[in-house]
């Protein structure tokens, strides 16, 4: 939608998830209502409608209803914005795995928290890709190299999201069980996949560490190639790292 988008009412479909499969997915259809309030107020409200619709379509099961939710957005002095963010959500519990059921109740997997976090780390990290490359506003100062770099993440992360997305692909599952689900679908003539067979594979485990341990684990080129045997003879070289502001330890490196 082009120009101003006050006053804009969308009907909009979308799927929220824990990358988990313990926890079932929540395809939710929803109406987003944009209104400017004054100079420097934006208000984006969204509401579900799947009750509307299944009662056009029988008895179609909702295991769960994004009831008026949204966001206003303020502009402030100082060139930032101010964000705030209201989530309520309707959901059955019972098809939810008891060691998942506090995450949820807490908010931190779907609630208000979770999006402005969420959003936060994003334009922390546009910042900071801007801020290392010497971005001034002119795109000629990206070098060709970084900027291919910064184009290649946001292609990996659009696909790793298209790909464990129900909405955009349509997926079969062929196992599933308390903490593992197996997918599968057809790949023909999408860009950017190779034709044929594509799986997806779906677990939880608990490891016997600290989280930022884990994390260092990860992000330590030097280890990628413990426990992978397509890796052990591949050396892998870091070649740029981008800190985040408001989290120093955690970076994303290439």
């Amino acid at each position: 939608m082009a120009g101003n988008r006050n006053g804009a009412l969308q009907v909009m479909q979308a799927e929220f998830q824990v990358l988990s499969p313990m926890v079932p997915v929540r395809q939710v259809k929803f109406i987003r209502f944009c209104k400017q309030h004054g100079q420097d107020i934006w208000a984006v409200v969204d509401v579900s409608v799947d009750t509307i619709f299944r009662g056009i379509r029988g008895n179609t099961s909702v295991n769960c209803r994004r009831l008026p939710s949204g966001c206003i957005v303020q502009n402030m002095a100082n060139g930032c914005s101010k964000v705030t963010w209201v989530e309520h959500t309707e959901y059955d519990e019972n098809n939810v795995h008891n060691l998942y059921r506090p995450l949820l109740r807490s908010g931190l997997a779907f609630g208000a928290q979770k999006w402005v976090a969420n959003l936060q780390r994003q334009c922390e990290l546009f910042a900071t890709i801007r801020s290392s490359m010497g971005f001034s506003g002119d795109n000629s100062a990206l070098s060709a190299n970084n900027k291919s770099i910064v184009m290649l993440a946001q292609r990996m992360t659009r696909s790793f999201c298209t790909g464990v997305c129900a909405t955009v692909h349509k997926w079969e599952v062929v196992q599933s069980s308390d903490n593992t689900k197996l997918m599968m679908r057809k790949s023909m003539g999408n860009p950017g996949e190779p034709p044929g067979v594509i799986m997806s594979a779906t677990t939880t485990v608990w490891m016997p560490v600290l989280p930022h341990h884990l994390l260092e684990f990860l992000q330590n080129e030097k280890m990628r190639a413990i426990g992978t045997s397509y890796l052990k003879m591949v050396l892998c070289n870091r070649c740029c790292r981008f800190p985040r502001a408001r989290i120093p330890a955690t970076a994303s490196a290439f």
